[in-house]
């Protein structure tokens, strides 16, 4: 596996004129890491992208943390992840998941959660609760599927986000 790094600048220099406080590189870092290629990850996630900060995405964020982190030259600021409290998509299981997450945090990385609804399955102010306030991550990614439904996600959200205590938001 290599980077073709011509085509990779090209790519980052599309994108530079955003103003966008992190870059997440792709979700294929799990498998990077499980097949002992995080060399690779390491390549890419040292590549400085415009400035900004570099956040892993992974889905298997419970049984690749240890193996992201301890990989020599791998450098990052943080991680993407499932999170919910179903613990729907979060593998290898919710608490490893849980207890990942504690560890990053202790080491200073951001952490975004993704999938907080869990399909569906969650209303959105009891997704948001769990997700700010039991397990404190630093931002939340949703995904909408209308106007109307964005609406009524902010509303909740606004609702949520404004009883935290100052030193969450």
């Amino acid at each position: 596996m290599s980077v073709d790094w011509k085509i990779l600048d090209f790519t980052i220099n599309e994108f530079s004129s955003y103003d966008a406080a992190w870059v997440e590189p792709g979700s294929g870092i799990d498998f990077l890491a499980i097949s002992a290629r995080i060399c690779f990850g390491g390549s890419l996630t040292k590549y400085k992208i415009f400035g900004r900060r570099v956040l892993l995405e992974s889905h298997s964020f419970g049984a690749t943390y240890e193996l992201l982190t301890t990989a020599k030259k791998t450098k990052f600021d943080g991680f993407v992840t499932p999170l919910n409290n179903l613990g729907v998509m979060m593998f290898s299981t919710k608490n490893h998941v849980e207890t990942a997450l504690t560890e990053a945090k202790k080491h200073g990385k951001l952490i975004v959660a993704i999938k907080p609804f869990a399909g569906g399955r969650i209303k959105f102010e009891e997704a948001l609760d769990y997700v700010f306030r039991k397990a404190k991550v630093d931002a939340c990614m949703v995904e909408v599927g209308s106007e109307a439904e964005a609406e009524i996600d902010f509303r909740s959200a606004e609702k949520v986000l404004s009883s935290l205590p100052c030193s969450s938001r």
